[in-house]
């Protein structure tokens, strides 16, 4: 429900990050030829802070230019922010320099990896946060947060903790409008949506980024 209006979502992937920034423009205006009304772009954690405490948001990495550009068009935008977003992009999207500072254990609970993740989150919010349906004036084409991609561990108190922690830094960073998540139904916890990403590989993609999986809740 969109200021009192029910509105059906049809959405097509844009990942911006994937495509040269001049092309973003005919991308989504074919994309609304086609007969969407919704663009889901990726953000890819390790384009925007390739080295720690380094934020790039320029060029190829204008997030919101990109969003700008969606609204412009008269469409909606679902931003999956992560940190994890799979995507079929290294490590998720996580930048490669987590595990060079020797932590080792990522997408759970406490740590500089959670450290770091509010850092992101906060910087992404900065970009958007005044681009959201929900922001004072006349809003912005944001309708939609995906958190964390495919996050298929077992461990219910372990999701509660690190799960809920990312909506909280969500939240505190400014960003108001509805949270889903697509971990297919394993964990969710109270302030997001449940979602189905419908991949049957969840076991095979980027196994090594993963924290662990059931049946034997197995750590990576």
């Amino acid at each position: 429900m969109i200021d009192g209006r029910r509105v059906w979502l049809a959405s097509g992937r844009v990942p911006y990050a994937r495509l040269p920034r001049d092309t973003w423009a005919d991308r989504i205006h074919a994309a609304k030829l086609a007969g969407l009304n919704t663009i889901e772009t990726p953000v890819f954690w390790n384009r925007h802070e390739a080295r720690p405490g380094r934020f790039d948001f320029t060029g190829d990495n204008d997030l919101r230019y990109f969003v700008d550009l969606v609204g412009k068009a008269g469409l909606y935008c679902i931003l999956s922010l992560g940190p994890f977003i799979d995507s079929g992009w290294d490590f998720g999207g996580l930048p490669p320099w987590l595990r060079e500072k020797g932590q080792p254990a990522l997408r759970t609970s406490g740590g500089p990896y959670l450290e770091a993740c509010s850092r992101f989150i906060t910087a992404v919010a900065d970009q958007v946060r005044g681009w959201q349906v929900t922001a004072a004036g006349t809003g912005g084409p944001i309708l939609l947060l995906q958190c964390e991609s495919e996050w298929t561990c077992g461990l219910e108190p372990l999701a509660n903790v690190y799960l809920g922690e990312l909506t909280r830094y969500v939240r505190e960073a400014g960003l108001s409008v509805p949270i889903v998540n697509s971990n297919n139904l394993w964990q969710g916890v109270e302030g997001q949506i449940d979602g189905w990403s419908g991949a049957d590989d969840l076991l095979r993609d980027d196994a090594a980024a993963r924290l662990c999986f059931a049946p034997r809740s197995r750590a990576w």
